[in-house]
Protein backbone atom coordinates (compact mmCIF):
# COMPACT_ATOMS: atom_id res chain seq x y z
CA UNK A 1 0.00 0.00 0.00
CA UNK A 2 3.29 2.25 0.02
CA UNK A 3 2.09 3.47 -3.52
CA UNK A 4 -0.96 5.02 -2.46
CA UNK A 5 0.05 6.36 0.72
CA UNK A 6 0.70 10.69 0.61
CA UNK A 7 4.07 11.62 0.11
CA UNK A 8 3.95 14.38 2.28
CA UNK A 9 0.70 13.73 4.66
CA UNK A 10 0.34 17.53 5.83
CA UNK A 11 0.90 18.55 2.30
CA UNK A 12 -1.86 16.13 0.98
CA UNK A 13 -4.13 16.76 3.67
CA UNK A 14 -4.25 20.95 2.73
CA UNK A 15 -4.59 19.95 -0.92
CA UNK A 16 -7.74 17.74 -0.11
CA UNK A 17 -9.13 20.17 1.45
CA UNK A 18 -8.45 22.81 -0.79
CA UNK A 19 -9.47 20.87 -3.94
CA UNK A 20 -12.87 19.59 -2.45
CA UNK A 21 -14.04 22.70 -0.91
CA UNK A 22 -13.66 24.27 -4.81
CA UNK A 23 -15.35 21.38 -5.60
CA UNK A 24 -18.00 22.23 -3.21
CA UNK A 25 -18.01 25.81 -4.33
CA UNK A 26 -18.06 25.42 -8.25
CA UNK A 27 -21.24 22.68 -7.83
CA UNK A 28 -23.12 25.03 -5.79
CA UNK A 29 -22.58 28.08 -7.74
CA UNK A 30 -22.69 26.09 -11.72
CA UNK A 31 -25.27 23.67 -11.15
CA UNK A 32 -28.05 26.00 -11.39
CA UNK A 33 -26.95 27.83 -13.91
CA UNK A 34 -26.22 24.85 -16.12
CA UNK A 35 -29.46 22.14 -15.22
CA UNK A 36 -32.68 22.18 -14.31
CA UNK A 37 -33.44 22.19 -10.59
CA UNK A 38 -34.82 19.04 -10.27
CA UNK A 39 -35.25 16.96 -6.62
CA UNK A 40 -33.12 14.39 -7.97
CA UNK A 41 -30.58 17.09 -9.06
CA UNK A 42 -30.26 18.98 -5.80
CA UNK A 43 -30.36 16.11 -4.01
CA UNK A 44 -27.48 14.61 -5.32
CA UNK A 45 -25.81 18.69 -6.01
CA UNK A 46 -26.17 18.72 -1.68
CA UNK A 47 -24.66 15.22 -1.24
CA UNK A 48 -22.21 16.00 -3.34
CA UNK A 49 -21.30 19.06 -1.59
CA UNK A 50 -21.94 17.51 2.02
CA UNK A 51 -19.54 15.43 1.11
CA UNK A 52 -16.78 18.20 0.29
CA UNK A 53 -17.53 19.58 3.35
CA UNK A 54 -17.27 16.99 5.39
CA UNK A 55 -13.47 16.35 4.05
CA UNK A 56 -13.05 19.92 4.95
CA UNK A 57 -13.70 19.65 8.64
CA UNK A 58 -12.35 16.24 8.98
CA UNK A 59 -8.69 17.29 7.43
CA UNK A 60 -9.45 21.09 9.82
CA UNK A 61 -9.58 18.59 12.84
CA UNK A 62 -6.61 16.97 12.29
CA UNK A 63 -7.56 14.24 10.46
CA UNK A 64 -4.72 13.10 7.89
CA UNK A 65 -4.95 10.55 5.24
CA UNK A 66 -3.20 7.39 4.92
CA UNK A 67 -2.58 4.75 2.16
CA UNK A 68 -6.42 3.71 1.42
CA UNK A 69 -8.51 6.78 2.83
CA UNK A 70 -6.17 8.73 0.63
CA UNK A 71 -6.72 6.30 -2.58
CA UNK A 72 -10.68 6.07 -1.56
CA UNK A 73 -11.11 9.67 -1.87
CA UNK A 74 -9.08 10.06 -4.85
CA UNK A 75 -11.65 7.25 -6.40
CA UNK A 76 -14.81 8.24 -4.80
CA UNK A 77 -14.25 11.45 -6.11
CA UNK A 78 -14.41 10.67 -9.75
CA UNK A 79 -17.18 8.51 -8.92
CA UNK A 80 -19.36 11.70 -7.30
CA UNK A 81 -18.19 13.96 -10.42
CA UNK A 82 -19.67 11.56 -12.36
CA UNK A 83 -22.64 10.95 -10.87
CA UNK A 84 -22.79 14.73 -10.79
CA UNK A 85 -22.47 15.31 -14.72
CA UNK A 86 -24.66 12.58 -15.34
CA UNK A 87 -27.67 13.97 -13.17
CA UNK A 88 -27.74 17.62 -14.73
CA UNK A 89 -26.72 16.13 -17.87
CA UNK A 90 -22.96 18.53 -18.55
CA UNK A 91 -20.86 16.46 -20.97
CA UNK A 92 -19.23 20.04 -21.92
CA UNK A 93 -15.77 20.14 -21.86
CA UNK A 94 -16.07 22.56 -18.75
CA UNK A 95 -18.28 19.50 -16.71
CA UNK A 96 -15.58 16.65 -18.29
CA UNK A 97 -12.53 19.16 -17.00
CA UNK A 98 -13.54 18.24 -13.32
CA UNK A 99 -12.15 15.05 -14.15
CA UNK A 100 -8.54 16.28 -14.02
CA UNK A 101 -8.75 17.66 -10.18
CA UNK A 102 -8.07 13.93 -8.74
CA UNK A 103 -5.76 12.85 -11.54
CA UNK A 104 -3.75 16.19 -11.17
CA UNK A 105 -3.97 15.60 -7.25
CA UNK A 106 -2.74 11.92 -7.29
CA UNK A 107 -0.06 12.91 -9.51
CA UNK A 108 1.12 15.38 -7.25
CA UNK A 109 0.78 12.93 -3.68
CA UNK A 110 1.07 9.62 -4.59
CA UNK A 111 3.69 7.61 -5.91
CA UNK A 112 3.16 6.73 -9.89
CA UNK A 113 1.38 3.01 -9.43
CA UNK A 114 -1.49 5.20 -7.24
CA UNK A 115 -1.20 8.52 -9.61
CA UNK A 116 -1.57 5.85 -12.77
CA UNK A 117 -4.79 3.89 -10.99
CA UNK A 118 -6.25 7.41 -10.24
CA UNK A 119 -5.93 8.54 -13.79
CA UNK A 120 -7.43 5.40 -15.26
CA UNK A 121 -10.07 5.75 -12.99
CA UNK A 122 -11.20 9.43 -14.27
CA UNK A 123 -10.32 8.18 -17.71
CA UNK A 124 -13.11 5.26 -17.42
CA UNK A 125 -15.59 7.45 -15.83
CA UNK A 126 -15.18 10.59 -18.53
CA UNK A 127 -15.69 7.69 -20.70
CA UNK A 128 -18.88 6.68 -19.49
CA UNK A 129 -19.92 10.15 -19.33
CA UNK A 130 -19.54 10.81 -22.60
CA UNK A 131 -20.65 7.47 -24.20
CA UNK A 132 -24.02 8.77 -22.53
CA UNK A 133 -24.78 11.87 -23.09
CA UNK A 134 -22.87 12.60 -26.70
CA UNK A 135 -23.29 10.80 -29.72
CA UNK A 136 -19.91 9.24 -31.43
CA UNK A 137 -17.45 10.05 -32.65
CA UNK A 138 -17.69 13.36 -30.80
CA UNK A 139 -17.88 11.25 -27.17
CA UNK A 140 -15.18 9.22 -28.18
CA UNK A 141 -12.63 12.58 -29.40
CA UNK A 142 -13.67 14.05 -26.50
CA UNK A 143 -12.74 11.34 -24.23
CA UNK A 144 -8.83 10.96 -26.38
CA UNK A 145 -8.07 14.69 -26.29
CA UNK A 146 -8.92 14.79 -22.11
CA UNK A 147 -7.41 11.39 -21.90
CA UNK A 148 -4.28 12.34 -23.43
CA UNK A 149 -3.91 15.90 -21.58
CA UNK A 150 -4.61 13.79 -18.07
CA UNK A 151 -1.53 11.24 -18.95
CA UNK A 152 0.64 14.15 -19.90
CA UNK A 153 0.19 15.67 -16.89
CA UNK A 154 0.38 13.06 -14.26
CA UNK A 155 3.86 12.05 -16.20
CA UNK A 156 5.36 15.33 -15.81
CA UNK A 157 3.79 16.24 -11.86
CA UNK A 158 4.86 12.16 -11.33
CA UNK A 159 8.42 12.66 -12.22
CA UNK A 160 8.99 16.37 -10.78
CA UNK A 161 8.03 14.61 -7.76
CA UNK A 162 10.41 11.55 -7.67
CA UNK A 163 13.41 13.55 -8.47
CA UNK A 164 12.01 16.22 -5.62
CA UNK A 165 11.45 13.18 -3.54
CA UNK A 166 15.38 11.80 -4.33
CA UNK A 167 16.77 15.49 -4.36
CA UNK A 168 15.29 15.94 -0.36
CA UNK A 169 16.96 12.25 0.26
CA UNK A 170 20.24 13.55 -0.39
CA UNK A 171 20.13 16.50 1.63
CA UNK A 172 18.96 14.75 4.53
CA UNK A 173 21.73 11.81 4.23
CA UNK A 174 24.35 15.05 4.09
CA UNK A 175 22.49 16.78 7.23
CA UNK A 176 22.67 13.60 8.95
CA UNK A 177 26.08 12.35 8.08
CA UNK A 178 29.38 13.74 9.28
CA UNK A 179 31.79 13.93 6.04
CA UNK A 180 35.11 13.31 8.39
CA UNK A 181 34.16 10.10 10.23
CA UNK A 182 30.64 8.39 7.95
CA UNK A 183 28.65 9.04 11.69
CA UNK A 184 25.99 10.47 12.27
CA UNK A 185 25.91 14.37 14.00
CA UNK A 186 24.76 15.22 16.82
CA UNK A 187 21.18 16.77 16.41
CA UNK A 188 20.32 13.22 14.71
CA UNK A 189 22.00 11.52 17.52
CA UNK A 190 20.01 13.43 19.84
CA UNK A 191 16.86 13.07 18.17
CA UNK A 192 17.62 9.29 18.25
CA UNK A 193 18.35 9.29 21.77
CA UNK A 194 15.38 10.99 22.77
CA UNK A 195 13.21 8.72 20.90
CA UNK A 196 15.01 5.92 22.72
CA UNK A 197 14.60 6.82 25.84
CA UNK A 198 10.60 6.95 25.20
CA UNK A 199 10.16 4.15 23.87
CA UNK A 200 12.53 2.03 26.48
CA UNK A 201 10.35 3.69 29.03
CA UNK A 202 7.75 1.90 27.78
CA UNK A 203 7.17 -1.86 29.06
CA UNK A 204 5.17 -2.51 26.15
CA UNK A 205 7.91 -2.11 23.51
CA UNK A 206 9.13 -4.89 21.78
CA UNK A 207 12.67 -4.37 23.22
CA UNK A 208 12.09 -2.22 26.29
CA UNK A 209 15.65 -0.82 27.47
CA UNK A 210 18.15 1.54 26.23
CA UNK A 211 21.97 0.98 25.71
CA UNK A 212 23.89 4.51 25.83
CA UNK A 213 27.93 3.46 23.80
CA UNK A 214 30.48 5.69 24.21
CA UNK A 215 33.68 4.83 22.52
CA UNK A 216 36.93 7.86 23.16
CA UNK A 217 39.95 7.39 20.46
CA UNK A 218 43.12 8.37 22.76
CA UNK A 219 45.22 10.98 21.81
CA UNK A 220 43.45 11.59 18.66
CA UNK A 221 43.52 15.10 18.78
CA UNK A 222 47.28 15.21 19.00
CA UNK A 223 47.57 13.26 15.61
CA UNK A 224 44.79 14.96 14.12
CA UNK A 225 47.09 18.13 14.80
CA UNK A 226 50.05 17.05 14.11
CA UNK A 227 49.69 15.26 10.79
CA UNK A 228 47.04 18.19 9.42
CA UNK A 229 44.44 15.63 9.05
CA UNK A 230 46.18 13.52 6.01
CA UNK A 231 46.51 10.69 8.40
CA UNK A 232 43.57 11.17 10.68
CA UNK A 233 40.76 11.82 8.58
CA UNK A 234 40.98 7.94 6.47
CA UNK A 235 41.75 6.42 9.96
CA UNK A 236 38.83 8.31 11.48
CA UNK A 237 36.42 7.03 8.86
CA UNK A 238 37.77 3.62 9.05
CA UNK A 239 36.73 3.62 12.64
CA UNK A 240 33.48 5.24 12.15
CA UNK A 241 32.46 2.83 9.06
CA UNK A 242 33.46 -0.39 11.83
CA UNK A 243 30.28 1.04 13.78
CA UNK A 244 28.44 0.21 10.18
CA UNK A 245 29.36 -3.22 9.96
CA UNK A 246 26.84 -6.13 11.35
CA UNK A 247 28.65 -7.40 14.96
CA UNK A 248 29.56 -10.55 13.24
CA UNK A 249 32.15 -8.87 11.22
CA UNK A 250 33.39 -6.19 13.19
CA UNK A 251 37.02 -6.04 14.06
CA UNK A 252 36.43 -6.71 17.92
Amino acid sequence: MDAFAPRRPEEAARWLSVLVLLAAVLLVVVTPLTAELSPLVLAVTAACAAFCVGLVVLVRRGWRPGALPWLLCMLGSSGLILASNLVTRDASAAGQLYFLLPAVASAAQLRPLGAWLVAGACSAAELVLVLSLLEPPASLVDWASLTVFTAIFVALLSRAADRQEALLEVLRRQAAIDPVTGLLTRRVLDEALSTALRSGADPTAPCPGTVLIIADLDHFKSVNDATATRWATPRSRTWGACWWEPPGRRPW
